[in-house]
């Protein structure tokens, strides 16, 4: 994982030169913090842009992300609330010592073992069982199961289904009835309310298949951890959050997410929220960090998502085979309107492979709220840092890299391989745009179509874009383009860029504003 700190990211303190790749670095002079004062509403103006971008030529990485100022999805496939169903009771308990230990084989079931255990108790599952039913735990306590040791579901029925606060789940082998179409079978569910929510779960190193829906599902959870668990062989999430905080999803892999069924998307790890419930009822999920999971085998939707949410931070994960890597995207109102976007949110030092799909899309995406070109409602923030993505892109929209509707986002030290048709592709609405530091290597393309390094596909963008580098390879287009601006109403500032490699530096309209500062051919 690269050094960059998502604290210091957090803070303003901008990205660190130490980890720019070493044939785009240089000697620092200290980072230039693009934010603006708060005179100017936390912008730039274009003449200062351009200034602190000409101050750091030849002297290592620019800028300060500017995450931070949002206050305050992807329509498509968002999560909805069950139509019925009432939340499982939130535990109140305090934490405390263990004060007993039990083996759950003194008792007739799981169930009654639990049953018997003392609040803050711990249970030893030494024996394997079948239920028809969910395991309910009620009670703070810890259940610890021996190597071997399997709870099987024989009916469409989730396994485990907490209810208590200061839970702890070790070592579980947990296998559901089958994934081969969709329903709500889930391997560990919790479903608390935005009042009484449920605190201190973890979930550790338990391997957890064949469910109809996923393997961890948590609702209005906080103060929660799953790590070190195997994900596999589920119709449709490996980790879905919905209103949660504080929390960590962390050394998971997750592989096979299907999308069985009548399932419209599937997901991997996924922050989200429900649309269809009002914020007040369904608060964005906050304070997340995704870090080095392994994700892969999501063939037809998204490896990491969050819809809305606040200051979620995805680092240090490989992502092999799935449709979409990372979306960090918007969220629905009850209304149906797109209305949240994601705030704060950064991406950084993760690993994003297409490997064999036949159809990638985006490798990230990242959008804030909005409805067609130039008409955001919420613009996202946040940061796109240290990302290696490859072979993603194809048709109009999709990228290695695909950014809209945002406002102060950095995207700092890409590197984007083998990108279809473009490489990072500023979409439409994004306003006070740093992009520094990208390497981009063998574009090619499935159409008759030119390849691009950046293609502004649409207007309303503002963006200064510094130090891109575009490298062919064997079997990429030879007719590639580096920047390409065919729709007017953008302003876009190129600064110490290299072109060198393409076959045309910049094709933009007239209609656009545009400068070139010692930008390459």
């Amino acid at each position: 994982m690269s050094d960059v700190r998502v604290d210091d990211v957090r803070r303003g303190h901008g990205v660190t030169p130490d980890t720019a790749p070493d044939d785009m670095s240089g000697p620092s002079s200290g980072p230039v913090d693009l934010r603006g004062s708060a005179d100017t509403g936390g912008r730039l103006g274009r003449r200062a842009m351009l200034a602190a971008a000409l101050g750091t030529l030849g002297a290592g990485v620019l800028a300060s992300s500017p995450v931070g100022r949002g206050d305050a999805a992807h329509a498509v496939g968002e999560p909805t609330a069950p139509a019925t169903g009432a939340p499982g009771a939130a535990g109140t308990a305090t934490p405390g010592a263990p004060s007993g230990v039990r083996r759950s084989s003194a008792s007739a079931t799981l169930a009654a073992a639990i049953a018997g255990t003392e609040a803050h108790g711990t249970l030893v599952v030494d024996r394997s069982e079948t239920t028809a039913v969910p395991v309910v735990v009620d009670r703070p306590m810890t259940l610890l199961f021996e190597a071997g040791v399997e709870l099987r579901t024989t009916r469409d029925v989730s396994a485990l289904v907490v209810r208590a606060d200061d839970v702890t789940l070790r070592g579980a082998t947990v296998v559901g009835s089958g994934s081969a179409t969709s329903g709500k079978a889930r391997g560990v569910e919790v479903v608390a309310t935005v009042g009484a929510p449920v605190r201190r779960l973890r979930v550790s190193g338990c391997s957890i298949s064949r469910f109809s829906y996923g393997a961890v599902y948590l609702e209005h959870v906080r103060d929660f951890t799953v790590d070190g668990n195997v994900l596999t062989d589920l119709a449709y999430a490996g980790v879905m959050l919905f209103s949660c905080l504080d929390g960590t999803v962390r050394g998971n892999e997750v592989t096979g997410v299907h999308q069985s069924g009548s399932f419209p998307n599937s997901y991997g790890i996924a922050v989200n929220r429900y649309w269809n419930q009002s914020i007040d009822v369904a608060p964005r999920s906050e304070r997340i960090t995704v870090a080095d999971n392994v994700v892969s085998d999501v063939p037809l939707w998204e490896g990491i998502d969050t819809h809305g949410g606040r200051e979620v931070t995805i680092v240090g994960n490989r992502l092999t085979g799935c449709a979409v890597g990372i979306a960090v995207v918007p969220c629905k109102s009850p209304d149906g309107a797109t209305t949240y976007a994601p705030l704060d949110c950064v991406v950084a030092s993760n690993t994003v492979d297409a490997g064999t799909l036949a159809v990638p899309r985006n490798g990230i995406v990242f959008k804030g709220a909005g409805f067609g070109s130039g008409t955001a409602v919420e613009e996202g923030t946040g940061a796109i840092l240290d990302n290696t993505v490859t072979g993603y892109g194809g048709d109009t929209l999709d990228a290695a890299v695909c950014v809209y509707f945002t406002s102060g986002l950095v995207v700092a030290r890409s590197v984007l391989n083998g990108s279809i048709a473009r490489a990072l592709n500023i979409y439409t609405g994004n306003h006070d745009l740093t992009v520094v530091d990208t390497l981009v290597t063998g574009l090619t393309s499935r159409t008759t179509q030119r390849p691009s390094v950046i293609d502004v596909r649409h207007h309303d963008n503002s963006a200064l874009i510094v130090r891109t580098r575009y490298v062919a390879t064997p079997g990429s287009r030879a007719d590639a383009v580096g920047l390409y601006a065919a729709v007017g109403g953008s302003t876009l500032d190129l600064v110490d860029n290299d072109w060198t490699a393409t076959a045309r530096a910049v094709y933009c309209s007239v209609e656009n504003t545009l400068a070139r500062l010692h930008d390459g051919a």
